[in-house]
């Protein structure tokens, strides 16, 4: 069961903040959450009434998402350095 990746449109103006260098770690970080996000270790649902869950990868960024499990859909919401990512949710 693969999931599909859906972008919210905040995500596009997040990635341009990203060093290029640092994009195809994402990539290929955010494919390895569409096959697989239950069994994932750094994945965690954030506290409180919401319906988040929080990436945690490497270089100290984050990635915030939600998930379908009866449509299979992941719908990523922000992606960003951690010092930043709470603040607007």
């Amino acid at each position: 069961m693969k999931y599909v990746l859906e972008y919210d449109k905040r995500v596009k103006k997040d990635l341009k903040n990203i060093e290029k260098s640092r994009l195809l770690y994402l990539k290929s970080e955010l494919e390895n959450l569409a096959v697989n996000p239950d069994k994932n270790p750094h994945i965690i649902k954030l506290q409180g009434n919401n319906p988040y869950y929080r990436l945690r990868l490497k270089y100290d960024y984050r990635v915030i998402f939600t998930k379908n499990d009866t449509t299979l859909i992941i719908l990523i919401i922000k992606i960003g350095h951690r010092r930043e990512i709470y603040k607007q949710l």
